[in-house]
């Protein structure tokens, strides 16, 4: 269990803890000579063997309220102290209101100095003193324990209730991978170096490699010491210390992620929930500068309100609306991460915030599909959010991208889909190497949508050559929602292309048996384009290139190109390149071949592997960006596996 004291300066915060575990948490020498906490410090109780309380103890002087908001970010426990002899002042109010803000919801309050009160009037100054701070406390009562630091008085029973209360606090979820936000930064003689900080989330063990963000750094986890005391592995809501190699303290900041996850990114741009502090002095508007604290981590961002009305009015004392914030440098965050907002000038606290969208897409005004989906992202609990957007909402889920910004693992996710009865009602699909699911009934809807309009239209129209796809897509996508309708378009074509209920060429999806009818001018022109086409063995020509070496009319070439492509024989792969069909396969099997060999390539290593200029490769890269053969990752591409999303493509 992590404790945190919270406090008006000079009302005994760290004298408490010194008396509870033992440790003096003021390490500097500034600290001992001013007699007040400028930095957080950190003690611990032993409880029983192999049973720790760590304490959070955060400086109270208003110069260094921002140190404090670094310091109650993980908490499970507040302690609130509040001297008998002055009772709450402004700092104790500012902190109520801080760990309100991040969700902090057990508190216990602590009156010290009572040994200044004369005897006869304490226990009527520590009744009134309770009364005056509950109405600051967001739950409807709080144990309380007068206490004397000098004289140890009421020390005893605040000990044994803590204890008690750790016992009963049942250990957070590992879930997802490990999460560290680091405060502390150090050498230790004979150890090497050190970083601390409070673990969010999953577990980690000596010799476990993790990612240093944003700097995006690998290193080396070589000894662990949590709630003070060795040990071989870490679990969330523990206070960790962690001895890494393969870094310098220089590479370090208080502030930086440490995560355990594989593919993990940074952003400079997430979607949250916003509430307004109750005190809030001013109307914040759209766009404002603001500080943000998240993690041990403070800096400058800007603030962006997604909600019409909240444009309009601006964000009012004690409001909750959704807003984006975009911050200077990358930060790592998940869904559920609390955060704090201050004024640009860090004399205010302004709201905070829950985490409901990290790594998020710039803002658009309007966006009410965009609202519906963070409110649902919103909810308590995995299973509620899935139960909402795949059963209510009825969207196309993109679960790895879910699963990434949630911090789960599939173990978490599969999980979560058995706590909303929905394990066995949902379809799996994989599009361009990302994992999808969506309703058992909303995959067959898609499948019937498309198979109704490619009949609905050779009905009406005897058109043999087939339904455009992008005529289809249009035409489905106004029946799906949700931001990946267009993989579960794409996902459910490819599935009744397989089971050949359906045929795909060349742009055109027709039903199977129906070929177009090939008359003699079609047959005449077909020739002419292969005799044409074939002279080109390992160049991709364009139109002009077909004119200046061939006496032929644009218009003749032209009408003889179209009618191949329609047909699905030849292949334009950008506005002017043509290409036959067999030698586009040869292309794509030669690219699988270069993949298999040395991985992700460049657009310089297909060149040089294909033997084409840079122009015609560039061109032949992107067309099989766009059908599905390959996919761009920075300024190298990968070759995915699966079926492609043109038909004449045997991808093996």
């Amino acid at each position: 269990m992590i404790v945190a004291t919270a406090g008006h300066v000079d009302h005994g915060k760290t004298s408490l803890v010194k008396q509870l575990s033992g440790v003096d948490t003021d390490r500097l020498k500034e600290e001992k000579q001013r007699g007040l906490s400028i930095e957080i410090g950190y003690a611990f109780l032993q409880a029983e063997a192999g049973f720790n309380i760590g304490f959070v103890d955060v400086p109270g002087h208003h110069r260094f309220i921002n140190t404090m908001i670094s310091g109650v970010c993980s908490v499970d426990l507040a302690l609130v102290v509040v001297a008998a002899n002055e009772g709450p002042m402004p700092q104790t109010i500012e902190h109520l209101e801080v760990l309100r803000l991040l969700g902090v919801d057990q508190y216990v309050i602590v009156i010290t100095h009572i040994d200044k009160i004369d005897v006869s009037e304490r226990s009527g100054v520590a009744e009134a003193l309770l009364a005056s701070i509950q109405t600051h406390i967001p739950m409807a009562s709080a144990p309380s324990f007068v206490v004397s630091n000098a004289d140890g008085a009421g020390i005893t029973e605040l000990k044994q209730f803590l204890i008690k209360t750790a016992k009963n606090l049942q250990d957070k979820p590992e879930r997802g991978y490990f999460r560290l936000s680091i405060d502390r930064v150090f050498h230790l003689q004979g150890s090497g170096l050190i970083v601390t900080g409070t673990s969010i989330s999953g577990g980690v063990s000596v010799g476990d490699h993790l990612t240093l963000l944003p700097e995006n750094k690998k290193v080396r986890v070589r000894s662990i010491h949590s709630q003070n005391a060795k040990t071989q592995y870490g679990r969330a809501g523990q206070r960790c210390a962690l001895q890494l190699t393969g870094i310098k303290k220089s590479d370090l900041k208080r502030g930086d992620w440490l995560n355990g996850g594989g593919g993990v990114l940074a952003s400079h741009r997430f979607n949250a929930r916003l509430t307004a502090s109750k005190s809030l002095p001013f109307t914040v508007k759209h766009l404002s500068k603001v500080k943000i604290y998240i993690g041990a981590k403070r800096q400058a961002a800007k603030l962006y309100l997604l909600e019409e009305s909240a444009r309009t009015t601006g964000l009012v004392r004690d409001a909750t609306v959704l807003v984006q914030i975009v911050v200077e440098t990358d930060i790592d965050c998940c869904l559920g991460d609390r955060f704090l907002l201050r004024d640009s000038s860090e004399s205010t606290t302004i709201a905070g915030g829950i985490v409901l969208e990290p790594r998020a897409e710039q803002a658009r005004a309007k966006n009410k599909e965009g609202l519906g989906y963070l409110r649902a992202m919103g909810l308590p609990t995995f299973g509620q959010i899935l139960t909402e957007l795949l059963v209510n909402r009825q969207e196309v889920l993109n679960t790895t991208r879910f699963m990434s910004m949630c911090n789960l693992l599939t173990r978490d996710f599969e999980a979560a889909l058995h706590s909303a009865q929905l394990a066995k009602r949902i379809h799996h699909f994989r599009m361009n190497g990302q994992d999808f699911c969506v309703l058992d009934d909303v995959w067959a809807r898609s499948q019937k949508t498309i198979l109704d309009l490619v009949q609905c239209c050779y009905r009406d129209s005897q058109n043999q050559d087939g339904v455009l796809t992008d005529h289809l897509r249009v035409r489905c996508l106004a029946q799906l929602r949700g931001r990946d309708k267009d993989s579960l378009l794409e996902a459910a074509l490819d599935d009744l292309v397989g089971s050949s209920l359906l045929k795909r060429v060349s742009g055109r999806v027709r039903l199977p048996g129906l070929e177009p009818v090939m008359t003699a001018q079609k047959m005449r022109n077909w020739e002419l384009i292969t005799t044409v086409l074939r002279q080109y063995q390992t160049q991709i020509p364009t139109l002009s290139d077909l004119l200046e070496s061939h006496e032929l009319s644009r218009e003749t070439l032209q009408s003889a190109l179209m009618e191949a492509v329609k047909d699905g024989r030849v292949h334009k792969i950008s506005t002017t390149r043509f290409l036959l069909s067999d030698r586009l396969n040869h292309f794509a099997q030669s690219l699988t071949t270069l993949f298999e060999t040395q991985g992700m390539f460049s657009v310089a290593d297909a060149r040089d592997h294909l033997a084409l200029g840079r122009n015609s490769c560039v061109d032949l890269l992107e067309y099989f960006d766009q059908v599905g053969v390959t996919r761009r990752d920075g300024d190298k591409r990968v070759v995915l596996t699966g079926r492609p999303r043109d038909s004449a493509l045997m991808i093996k």
